[in-house]
């Protein structure tokens, strides 16, 4: 397996997406972004209005253990490949994955529920079903809006 960061950048991820022949796999990135519901945001929403181009939406409310009486429990590692095989995620892919809160990185940092940090689960998933090269996008959706080239900018809303 090849040696794959944890942390990917807006230049990094830009220039692939715009030259997908630079990297030797295919690149999938998820938005797996997720709320509390005092939060008062919606996740499918927001994924609508704008995302990193090409990106598709992670529904962690989908890919869960739903017998659990908890919610949002990880699903069994076959469910979670049936749900990632669904969105086109193999082992022959090279998946990055974001969220749309992003994290405050100037200070000390607890992943915690509503943290922002709802991509690590995902890469936490994919670790324990034994994909161990899934990173994670450095900054969150607001990061990519903030430094991306208007053209990279992908806005649904605006296609329509």
């Amino acid at each position: 397996m090849s040696s794959v960061s944890t942390l990917v950048t807006v230049p990094w991820l830009a220039e692939r997406l715009a030259s997908p022949s630079l990297s030797s796999r295919v690149i999938r990135v998820l938005d797996c972004s997720w709320y509390l519901p005092k939060q008062k945001r919606d996740q499918r929403g927001e994924y609508k209005l704008q995302h990193i181009p090409g990106a598709l939406f992670f529904d962690q409310e989908e890919c869960c253990d739903k017998a659990s009486p908890y919610e949002n429990m990880l699903p069994s590692p076959e469910d979670f490949e049936s749900y990632v095989g669904s969105l086109g995620v193999d082992n022959n892919t090279h998946v990055v994955v974001y969220d749309g809160s992003g994290a405050d990185l100037s200070g000390p940092m607890v992943a915690t529920c509503g943290s922002g940090m709802t991509a690590c689960g995902l890469v936490l998933a994919a670790y324990l079903c034994g994909k161990e090269d899934v990173p994670v996008f450095d900054g969150a959706w607001v990061e990519w809006f903030k430094r991306a080239k208007p053209e990279n900018i992908i806005s649904e809303a605006k296609k329509e």
